[in-house]
Formats: structure tokens, sequence, C-alpha cells
């Protein structure tokens, strides 16, 4: 019987979450560390780094035996937990992110969820992705909220990219709820 597999969210030790990621590889256990490439500047260069983005935080895909396997590595301190059960996320979330994180290129980080207009985006550089969408400062912003690690990831919106936005609602006199899997992503949300 095979098991089922599933995304869990484990915990670093501090600037761990590189070395994590080499052990997991060691022992073939698929996992995601969200990174982004950033110029990082020092008196004498500039060098162009991956830098974690979620820090302490990593994702593994696997079944019980690979969970428990992970966390008996040096430095993996914890599986995190969901009102008492361990966190699972949902794999169009994880996709979200890689989505997001492939096509951005200045992004922060914040803590909790931001507020706005749930939107889901059909076409640009960011189609295929749910999110938020925020005003400020007359650009517009997308964001993703990791409710698992409450981190919201936001970046800038290319202005040619926010006419094709539509709301849920919208979305909804169009597409039948049947017909698009993406439908089903935005109603869990």
């Amino acid at each position: 019987m095979i098991e089922k597999k599933f995304w869990y969210v484990l915990y670093t030790k501090p600037n761990q979450e590189k070395k994590a990621k080499e052990q997991l590889d060691k022992l073939c256990i698929e996992n995601y560390l969200a990174t982004i490439r950033r110029n990082k500047v020092w008196s004498d260069r500039i060098k162009i780094v991956d830098e974690v983005l979620l820090k302490s935080y990593i994702f593994i895909c696997g079944d019980e035996s690979d969970r428990l396997q992970a966390l008996e590595l040096p430095s993996i301190v914890r599986c995190l937990f969901d009102r008492g059960k361990i966190a699972i996320v949902p794999d169009w979330q994880i996709q979200n992110l890689k989505i997001f994180l492939s096509k951005a290129e200045n992004v922060f980080v914040s803590a909790g969820k931001l507020e706005g207009r749930k939107v889901l985006v059909k076409d640009g550089p960011f189609a295929g992705i749910i999110g938020t969408i925020q005003k400020h400062l007359n650009r517009n912003y997308l964001s993703i909220t990791l409710d698992f690690v409450n981190r919201t990831i936001t970046t800038q919106l290319p202005e040619d990219s926010v006419q094709f936005i539509e709301s849920f609602s919208e979305m909804l006199e169009e597409t039948s709820l049947s017909e698009n899997k993406l439908t089903e992503k935005f109603l869990s949300i």
C-alpha cells in the first residue's frame, strides 16, 4: 500500500535552511526552500545570492515516514502544527508560491495577513496566481498569504497586467465551478 504524500512545513534551526535542504536532498525527500535572487553589496564587490525568503522554514512533500525521517535531521527542529494537528499545506499553495517567486523581482515579506481584494490573475507574468491586490501610492501590489507560517509575500504588479485581474464574483459569472480547478482553489482561501 502506497501512502499518500502531503506537503508539510518544517521549522529549522536559525540560518540552517540551506543545510536542511542539503540533508533532505541526500535522503531523497522532495523539498522546497523558498528563495529569491538578490544583489548583495559589500564594500569591495556586488554579488548575486539566493536569499532564503521564509527564515527558518522549509517545505517537504512526503508520507508520514518521510516526515519522521526529516525530523531526525540535526538542522530540523520540529514540524508545524495547526490546531493540534500536523499542518498540511495544499499542493496548489506550494505551486502558487513557486510561480509567484519565479516571476517576482522585488519581493518583501511581512508578518500576518494583509487586507485587500482577493483576485485570480488571468494573464500576464503572474497568470494563475491567486492572491490579494492592494493599491498604495498609485501602484498595484500583489500579495500571497501563507497562513500556515503567518507571512505575506508582496511584489509590485506591472502596470500592463492590472487590466487582466478579475474579482472572484466576476469570474463566477463566466466560468462554472466544475469546469475550472482554479475556481475550486479560490473557494478554499
